[in-house]
Order: structure tokens, then sequence, then C-alpha cells
């Protein structure tokens, strides 16, 4: 018999549940007032585990537990909500998206149908991918790392209990394995170890050894296990772990943000959280007089769908908008999100999740409608069905967006270890090698054109980049998962070789030092650092005191390369703005014949005049070391005008400050001489 046996239902879990879907909504709705909540979703893996494996082995227990009854409740708790969510998606998609943005939908939702958002979102980031906020779907990728869960835990759970093994040990054992590797892959590998199930797993199971301990210790498993039971700590220590549990939350909700090492070992801050409060249970004071109110249990009921609905009406709402939204829209928004979720589980969910138990309907329906959906949107990945907008007035400006051809890709995007190079071979034995960010990745196509003429002799070309980082010593992006400053050891390494006799340096320069007045950098990138060997992860300003002591730093690298005999250029940054952004030229989505563009150039003296700071810094470290500026302005613009558009409405960049590859072979004839010298 189980020792100790919760009530049936646990009120102040769906306040928990309450809990998190507002601290996920708040961060998706206003970041810059709620810069941690998206540990919701953490606090949402442990009080799943706990559920679950409460059901597992209750079931297990009482001998009345089936795979096939366990796979239809998921069924009908999980695919109607979903259903519905994903097909109304499929329609705004097709209303208000243009062709690409319809097609990534269509896969979204493709994927989205096969609980393996996770996967494809892994597939999808990099550098050049598009916004969070432009992707509707995102949000399903912990969907996926909990169906992927369901699929493996409660056989593993089976296995232990019937063959006796030390149950809570196992369990203990795989949280820890799947915890060190989550350690492990925030600092070498962050893009995976956030979406993939083998670094998320363990936060799931946080809760199913709390359900352990909590169901079943010295009942379930056939050897005596020695826990500590719930009902042996004493009042005082229930309300104490309610409250340590609940600041917690609010200290991981308020204090992290974008550029924490997520989710690495501050994932414990809500995971831990959320089991002590789970496990103070419904008796503790706070537990019982706010977790357990009416209006958090409540919302609580209606999490998942609410969890559903919010983001897609969020993402939809800033395509349409071009932009942030206004707070009172995004109130507005959430706000019908809460009435959707509320229609959702009264009208859709309920009735197939309750009525008629015993009916294969419910299940065998939820299924074939999901698979109809999925089909849906693999019509839409393929382009089958294209969308409302998809016609030839949009699709110049379509296809200039994300318009990118380094065939390098991300192979070096927040990488730790183990760099690459792309080499493009010439026909003299020199070699000239070029380091940067993707700023000089982009210059790849006239490097390519030039090399490839077999009526030319070049140098080989070598292309040593990291997307996001400056070619600079001694900095890091704030941003985890970033290692700049071992890359710049790695490609200064490189470029000692005897074999390379050119070097060449270029980076959106601006974007890693902006001067202190923001609105000097107002319409550039912005890519925050630090200085590694610095006391602080302040973000540098060129007037800071590191900003010099970086500089210095990579003067002195630069005299080394030139007292080696080799050239050194150093190529500044190419015209920004916002303007350049195709996205800002395309028609209104909601009237889709009239074109809305900005101005058809920028002013480069204005330009210039913004990025002067950093450029006199580089000016004067090329007069000290006999570095050779080129500046690609001379090449993009034309007086004082740098284009926006051809003459006949081409865009030349693919987003506000990468130049598309067709504009590179025309105009960068600049590298013709770095490679001919």
């Amino acid at each position: 018999m189980i020792k100790k046996t919760l009530p049936p239902y646990l009120p102040h879990v769906d306040g928990l549940r309450a809990i998190a879907i507002l601290a996920v909504i708040a961060f998706h709705g206003f970041p810059e007032w709620v810069s941690g909540g998206f540990v919701g979703v953490d606090i949402f893996f442990v009080i799943s585990g706990f559920l679950i494996s409460g059901i597992i082995l209750k079931g297990l227990e009482r001998g009345s537990f089936s795979f096939a009854n366990f796979y239809a409740r998921r069924i009908r708790r999980i695919f109607p909500a979903l259903i519905v969510m994903l097909a109304t998606s499929s329609l705004l998609g097709y209303l208000v998206l243009f062709r690409n943005e319809f097609r990534n939908l269509g896969k979204h939702v493709f994927s989205g149908a096969l609980f393996v958002s996770n996967i494809a979102f892994w597939l999808d980031t990099g550098y050049f991918d598009m916004a969070a906020e432009h992707k509707p779907l995102l949000h399903l990728w912990s969907l996926g790392v909990e169906e992927q869960f369901y699929l493996i835990w409660p056989l593993f759970i089976y296995l232990a209990i019937r063959y006796r093994w030390k149950t809570l040990a196992a369990i203990l054992a795989v949280l820890a394995s799947s915890f060190v590797l989550n350690v492990w892959g925030t600092s070498f590998r962050p893009i995976a170890t956030f979406f993939l199930p083998l670094t998320r797993f363990w936060e799931l199971i946080v809760g199913s050894a709390l359900a352990y301990v909590t169901f079943a210790a010295g009942s379930v498993s056939a050897q005596p296990t020695r826990t500590t039971n719930v009902a042996t700590f004493g009042r005082w220590s229930r309300n104490a772990g309610a409250v340590l549990g609940s600041a917690l939350i609010v200290i991981a909700v308020f204090h992290l943000n974008r550029d924490s090492a997520f989710p690495g070992w501050w994932a414990l801050l809500p995971t831990v959280a959320a089991a002590l409060v789970i496990w103070a249970g419904p008796d503790a004071w706070l537990n019982r007089t706010m977790l357990a109110s009416r209006p958090l249990v409540f919302v609580g009921l209606i999490s998942y769908p609410l969890y559903l609905w919010h983001w897609p009406l969020l993402s939809f709402a800033r395509i349409v908008n071009a932009g942030p939204l206004p707070v009172i829209a995004a109130m507005a928004l959430i706000s019908s999100a809460v009435l959707l979720s509320w229609a959702t589980s009264a009208f859709v969910e309920k009735p197939i999740r309750f009525r008629h138990f015993t009916s294969a309907w419910p299940v065998a329906g939820s299924c074939v409608a999901l698979v109809c959906v999925a089909a849906v949107g693999l019509t839409a990945c393929y382009q089958v069905t294209r969308s409302r907008l998809d016609n030839p007035l949009t699709a110049k400006i379509d296809q200039a967006i994300g318009d990118w051809n380094y065939p390098g890709g991300d192979s070096n995007f927040m990488r730790r270890d183990n760099f690459r190079l792309l080499h493009q071979p010439g026909r003299l034995g020199a070699k000239a090698i070029f380091i940067g960010d993707s700023h000089i990745e982009q210059y790849w196509e006239r490097v390519r054109t030039v090399t490839s003429n077999k009526d030319r002799r070049t140098k080989s070309a070598v292309f040593a980049t990291s997307p996001g980082c400056p070619p600079m010593p001694e900095t890091n992006r704030l941003e985890a998962g970033f290692a700049c400053d071992k890359f710049f050891d790695f490609a200064i390494s490189k470029a000692k070789r005897q074999d390379v006799d050119t070097v060449v340096f270029g980076a959106a320069w601006e974007a890693y030092f902006p001067s202190q007045a923001p609105a000097d950098q107002a319409d550039g990138p912005r890519n925050p650092i630090y200085r590694v060997a610095g006391n602080s992860r302040i973000p540098l300003t060129i007037e800071s005191t590191d900003a010099n002591e970086i500089f210095d730093a990579f003067q002195r690298n630069l005299q080394t390369l030139h007292e080696a005999g080799k050239k050194v250029y150093i190529i500044l940054p190419n015209p920004t703005s916002p303007i350049f952004n195709p996205a800002s030229m395309l028609p209104s989505r909601i009237h889709s014949s009239h074109v809305v563009k900005g101005p058809p150039y920028i002013s480069k003296t204005a330009f210039a005049a913004a990025v002067r700071p950093v450029i006199d810094k580089l000016r004067t470290i090329a007069d000290a070391t006999g570095a050779r500026l080129v500046d690609p302005t001379d090449y993009f613009c034309e007086a004082d005008v740098c284009p926006t558009v051809t003459p006949d409405g081409t865009p030349l960049y693919s987003d506000s400050n990468h130049i598309r590859p067709f504009y590179v072979r025309e105009r960068a004839i600049f590298v013709d001489r770095i490679l001919t010298d």
C-alpha cells in the first residue's frame, strides 16, 4: 500500500500553473518589465513531470496502468486544443504572410503536429534566422520536449518497477546525467541545449522524483527505499518550503534575462522552486490562501490553451504591425487570448476529454484531425498551398529578405571549440585570410567571382569568421554561448602561418562599440560585448576604458602581423539603416495592392557621422601599424547617396545591414586588389 497519498485534486498545483503561464505571457508581451518570465516553461516542466509520474506510479501500484490508456488520455488532453490553434494559425498565415513566411509557417505547423518543433527550431536557428517574434509557433518547442518525455518515461518507470530496480536511485541517476549534459551544453552547444530533450529532461524528472517520494516511496518498489515522507515534516517546514519556493520564483522571473547562461545552472532556480512549492502541499498557508485562490486556479485550469493561444496572437500582430506592439495593443491581445482559452477549454477540451470516456472516437478523431493539419502544413511548406499575398508585387521584396549565400553557413556560430575555415582556391601560391563577422562573410561572393575567373591570377582566400563576433582580442558577447575571444585567438594563429601574406579584418565595428549617446547609433545593428579581462560584464561603449584596452591589444596584434611582413587591411563598416531592410518596403499586410517604401537612399555623410567614433579609432591604429583602410561606402554609394534599391525597385540589402550577394558581386571591386596585390 502507498504510505501517503495526496488528495486527488491539488488546487495549489493549478495555482502554480497560473504563475508559470502568467510569467511566460508577461515575458512575451512585456520583456522589458519581466526579463526572466521565460522560466515559466521550466516550472511547467516540473509540474508535468510530477503529475504524469504520479499517474503512472499510482496506476502501477493498483495494477491498473496500461500504456494504451495512458496515451489515450494524453491524446484527449493535448490534441484538441492544439488542432484548433494550428488550424487557426494556418488560416491567419494564409491571410497575412508573404510567400517565404508562409512556407516557414507550414514547416512549423507540420513539425508542431508531429511534436518535433524543438528539433525543427534547433535546426533552423542561426545568425540569420528570422527574429523569434516573427515565428508564430516558436512556443511549441516546449510541447515537443514534453511529448518526447511522455514517449520514453512511462516505459522507463514500468521497467524499473517490473524488474525491481532501485527506482529512486535510477530516477536520480537519469536526472543527474541529463543535468550534467545541460550544464556542459549551455557553455559549448547553447542552442542545442536549449531545444533538445536530453538536456531538458532533467527538469521533468525533478517532478518525477518528487512524485516518487510523495506517492510511492517504499511501496511501488519491491525493495525498501529510505525516503522521508512529507507528513513527517511539521507544518512549519511546509510553510517554509512554500515561501522559499515562491521567493525563488520571483527572483528567477525578475533577475534572469536573455543574456543569462540558460538553462545551465540557472535553471535550478525555477525547477527547485517549483518542486518546493509542490512539495509543501495544499495545506501550506501560502499555497491554500494564494495559489489555491479562485482567480489563480481558473487561470491554471486554462493554462494549456492559454499557452497555445497567446504567442501566435502576439506574433502575428507584430508581423502585421511591422514592429513592436504598443502596450495597450499587447494587453488587448493577451485579454483576447484569455477569452479564446476559456472558450477552447469549455467547448473543445472538456467535451472531448471527459465525455464518452469509453468511446474510441475522440482519440481516433483527434489523431485523424491532427494528421490533416500536418498535411496542410506540408502543402504550405512545399508551396502547393500559397498565401493570399503571394503575387508579383511582393515577390521581388520577399526574395530579398534573408538573401544570403555564404557557404560556411553558421559553422562557427556560438561555438567554443573546433572552429572551421572556408577555403577558396586561387592560382597563386600565397593566401589572403579574411577575419571577421558576417560583414566580412558578405564579401565572399566577390572573392568567389574573382578567384573563379580563369583569366585572372589571384591568391587563394581563407575565411575565418564567426557571426556576431568582433575580430578583436579580449572580447565576448553578452549573450550566452559565444566564445569570441577564443575565436580571435584561433583566427590570428591561422593568420601567422607562412603561406598567408595578406590579412583582412572586417566587421560591423559600430555594432560592438556604440557611443554612449544612443541616438548616435540608433540606425545600426547592436551587438553588446564586454571585455573578458575586465571585472564586469557591462556592455562596452566606444568611450570606455575597457574599449581603449581592447583597441590597444588589437593594435599590438596588427603590429606583430606587420613586422612579420604581412599586408594588413581593415575594411570599415558598410552603410546600414532600417531603410535598407526589405521588410520595411513590403506592402501592407491588409492592403497588398500598394507598396509602402521609405526613401530610396540614405545620406553617406550622415552615416559617416554616426560611425565616426569607431572609424577614428581604426584610422589611428592603421596609421600606427601600416594597415590599409578600405571604406565600402566609396563603392556602394555615389557622391552623398547610398541607394536602397536598384532603378527597377530591387532591394540591395537582405536586412538592415547585410548587402545582397548580387550587389557585392557588382560593387565590391576593392576585393580584387586585395587578392592580386
